[in-house]
């Protein structure tokens, strides 16, 4: 009977700051340190066997595309304040933070 040659240890792949610096959207995960964040999708992410391709992989799904775009054409809640109302605004915040 042969013997079996002994099994290659696998060698995990971990976040690197470089993810986010490339993808804004991109954050290291608090599941561990195999693990990326999506903000958009808020999903956490397995890069352990592929790295930066697992990453790739994400930005290609459906689910990513789906909330990309649906992000892209929401706009943002202060293109609906004139430049008035946050000046009013701002002093109410203001004046309310010495009332006793």
């Amino acid at each position: 009977m042969a013997a079996h040659p002994p099994k290659k240890q696998k060698i995990m792949q971990k976040f690197r700051e470089d993810y986010s610096k490339e993808w804004n959207f991109i954050t290291k995960s608090k599941l561990s340190e195999c693990h990326a964040r999506c903000s958009i999708c808020d999903t956490d992410i397995k890069i352990g066997s592929g790295g930066r391709a697992d990453l790739e992989k994400h930005i290609k799904t459906p689910k990513h595309v789906l909330w990309s775009n649906s992000l892209k054409s929401t706009p943002c809640v202060s293109s609906f304040w004139q430049k008035e109302d946050l000046q009013v605004s701002e002093q109410l915040n203001f004046s309310n933070t010495f009332s006793y």
